[in-house]
């Protein structure tokens, strides 16, 4: 229902009022208006899911309906509201939220086997490890691509079962080094592995990821975890310790399976350790996950940098601080104003750069932006491309690539058009195509990421492409010589790329210092 009243809001100026610009604002204004809340409301419930806090998920729950009609929005309460029950160990309840979709014919393929993912979720938060089992089965035999999603679960019941090399293989066949998910959820995921294993020394480099990633983790879980590390080396003590400090966890889940961990503990039973922490074939598997972590903790810092970069923010400051004191962005509101900061002052053309000899506009024309739309746009693909470029190829290497890149692109518009150009987008373009050279050199990276990646670019160009033929006033000429020369000097210079996984400690700022 929503995207119809989107369209109607854009057909309508256009077609009735033929105002292009009502058109413009009525449609982002709808689209904001039905998006915003909506992504605001999912990434609390995906707070409240890292939290296992029930009572969140159920409000956020009921406020789903409101904001995404329909089946739709029944579909992902029913979903959330299961998931709640759960926490809470009401399987009951659970399964009458989830039932109706399991029988349910009318769902779209992608969304097919959600229901029994929550319900194998369900019955994981519920340590059914029987039952996860021969629901993955039957989740395998309709849909083996989605079943291999499950992968991280899978893994943790095969441990839970004492069977680590069938857990590792689980783990090395769902790829998680190759996974675009921040590196604080992928250090969560293998949490298990390395506590349920005994591996003490890995267990808690983990655990320094994640105090370093500042990940999003439920209060008391990594204590929970801590104690069956220490339980699997057979602590007794230390584990005991640790589960005390769980029990005044707020979450009800932590404090339930601390109480169930801790009665073995206070009766003075005899440990099951279904796994030897010692034992040549566990300490293997161990090694070969860890270096696969090690391997996902390099990717993750290239293409996915914590880290803040000193140049990127420097430009992105310099636009604004020259945005803001040119009062461009008052134009469009048809507030008369008069600058030292202009185009005619700034921009690149045949006429001032060459005739005139005012070389130093093939920098300027670089800071000065038209409209808050043209600024944004730019500094937004700054941040994201500029900050992997920056890993990939170095601090210096990368100035060099936006301002030689800039200038070049600066140089084929004034050859190429009559109009004056200004903007960071042909540099930009630069670091975008230098970004993507560089992606494809780095060895280390895994063919499907890469793919991945090089096809999302490759993407990006294409929209771009099309923009430049149908927006007025874009510096067409500007960007493709952006592209090559970016493309170029991709090609010519060199990748920071270490010649093997045993390099990696320190390599890259970050994480590395911690693995």
């Amino acid at each position: 229902m929503q995207p119809i009243i989107v369209l109607t809001g854009i057909l309508v100026p256009l077609l009735v009022v033929k105002d292009e610009q009502l058109a413009i604002w009525t449609g982002w204004c709808l689209l904001l208006f039905f998006h915003v809340p909506a992504i605001y409301v999912s990434r609390a419930l995906t707070d409240a899911m890292y939290d296992l806090d029930a009572s969140a998920i159920e409000t956020w729950a009921n406020i789903e309906p409101w904001l995404i009609w329909g089946k739709s929005g029944k579909f992902r309460h029913d979903l959330h509201m299961a998931y709640a029950a759960y926490l809470l160990e009401k399987p009951a309840e659970a399964e009458k939220y989830l039932e109706p979709w399991l029988m349910e014919k009318d769902i779209p393929p992608m969304f097919k086997p959600w229901p029994l993912k929550y319900k194998i979720d369900g019955e994981a938060i519920l340590w059914n490890w029987e039952k996860v089992s021969s629901l993955y089965e039957e989740l395998a035999k309709d849909d083996e691509v989605f079943s291999r999603s499950l992968g991280l679960l899978i893994a943790r019941m095969k441990l839970e079962f004492g069977e680590v090399k069938e857990a590792a293989d689980k783990l090395r066949e769902a790829h998680f080094e190759e996974s675009i998910f921040p590196l604080s959820s992928i250090a969560t995921s293998v949490l298990p592995f390395f506590s349920l294993t005994g591996a003490r020394t890995e267990f808690y480099k983990l655990v320094k990821v994640l105090e370093a990633t500042k990940a999003r983790l439920a209060p008391g879980l990594i204590s929970l975890w801590s104690a069956r590390c220490e339980l699997a080396c057979g602590d007794r003590t230390k584990a005991q310790s640790l589960l005390e400090d769980c029990s005044k966890s707020k979450v009800h889940l932590i404090q339930s399976r601390a109480s169930r961990l801790m009665t073995p503990l206070l009766d003075g039973t005899k440990l099951d350790r279904k796994i030897d922490p010692k034992d040549p074939s566990v300490l293997k598997e161990v090694s070969s996950v860890w270096q696969l972590f090690k391997r996902a903790a390099f990717i993750q810092e290239i293409l996915s940098p914590r880290r803040q970069s000193i140049c990127v923010n420097v430009i992105c400051i310099t636009s604004i601080m020259m945005f803001v004191v040119s009062v461009s962005f008052l134009l469009p509101l048809g507030i008369p104003v008069e600058s030292p900061i202009s185009p005619l002052s700034m921009g690149v053309d045949f006429e001032s750069v060459v005739k005139r000899e005012q070389y130093y506009r093939l920098i300027t024309y670089l800071f000065y932006h038209s409209d808050v739309l043209h600024i944004g746009s730019n500094l937004i693909g700054l941040y994201v491309f500029g900050r992997i470029a920056e890993n990939i190829f170095g601090s210096s290497r990368f100035l060099a690539i936006y301002f030689v890149g800039g200038i070049l692109s600066g140089v084929f518009h004034l050859f190429l058009s009559d109009k004056i150009a200004v903007g960071a987008s042909g540099a930009i373009q630069a670091v975008f195509a230098a970004c993507a050279v560089g992606i494809y050199k780095i060895k280390i990276l895994p063919r499907n990421l890469k793919l991945r990646y090089l096809s999302f670019m490759a993407g990006l160009t294409l929209f771009q492409m099309v923009l430049d033929h149908v927006i007025p006033f874009i510096a067409v000429f500007a960007h493709l010589g952006g592209l090559l020369s970016g493309f170029l000097m991709g090609s010519l210079i060199s990748v920071r790329d270490p010649a093997s996984l045993a390099s990696l400690e320190g390599e890259v700022d970050g994480t590395q210092t911690f693995i």
